[in-house]
């Protein structure tokens, strides 16, 4: 590969963004004509997570622009949250011809490597949040309202460990639940319907919200609970 750009859009519609090809992005970023990056909502498969191929999905100018730059065969993950979205794209140079097989073969290798960047780049990925690149109006993804997840009121899950008092979403009880049924990862994947990367990712946040660590205290957290609402 030989192009990894990761880009965050927030509400406000500006953008965390980090690359390992400055010259493109910069010429981009300074070039007047027609938009660089959109997201097609039409290509929506998961209302959470999905990926698409470059050609068939992007407009025709952004994928001959990067060609100039010997940017092809690109594969781009879409991770959909209610106060931003994340696109993460792979691309290998013009002639890599192999390059679609390998990552429709190794999708799963792909969302661990997105994960594992997440964890040993953290304090990267807090700097680009924190210096977004603000853009005009005419600027921004057309399709940012549509992209960003909305539901008017919000259940959760209260629990307990440890004699405090917790608050997970729902969805990051039911991988929880599967997990205590001794499903992997990729098992709780194909029962809840969302992505290997969407599992682990909820799993995390119930460790990170309730500080248990292990298998044990994770599914002490089922022995109590309780459902509230949330607007």
């Amino acid at each position: 590969m030989n192009f990894l750009p990761i880009i965050k859009v927030h509400q406000d519609g500006s953008i965390s963004l980090l690359c390992d090809q400055v010259d493109y992005i910069t010429f981009c970023m300074q070039y007047d004509g027609q938009k660089v990056y959109s997201c097609e909502k039409k290509a929506v498969l998961n209302p959470e997570s999905y990926y698409f191929l470059w050609e068939p999905n992007l407009p025709a100018f952004p994928v001959s622009l990067a060609r100039e730059f010997n940017i092809a065969n690109g594969l781009c993950f879409v991770e959909r949250h209610s106060d931003a979205y994340e696109l993460i794209a792979f691309a290998t140079p013009v002639n890599n011809l192999q390059a679609v097989d390998i990552y429709l073969n190794h999708l799963e290798l792909l969302g661990n490597f997105i994960q594992c960047f997440r964890e040993t780049k953290a304090g990267l990925i807090k700097i680009a949040d924190k210096h977004r690149i603000v853009l005009g109006p005419d600027e921004e993804d057309i399709n940012k309202n549509s992209m960003f997840l909305h539901s008017q009121v919000c259940k959760h899950k209260t629990v307990y460990f440890q004699e405090k008092c917790h608050t997970i979403t729902l969805r990051e009880y039911d991988c929880l639940t599967h997990l205590s049924l001794g499903k992997t990862a990729k098992e709780i994947a194909k029962a809840l319907n969302i992505s290997f990367r969407s599992v682990e990712t909820y799993l995390e946040r119930v460790k990170i919200k309730t500080g248990c660590r292990t298998k044990v205290e994770q599914f002490s957290l089922l022995s109590r609970s309780c459902l509230s609402e949330i607007n």
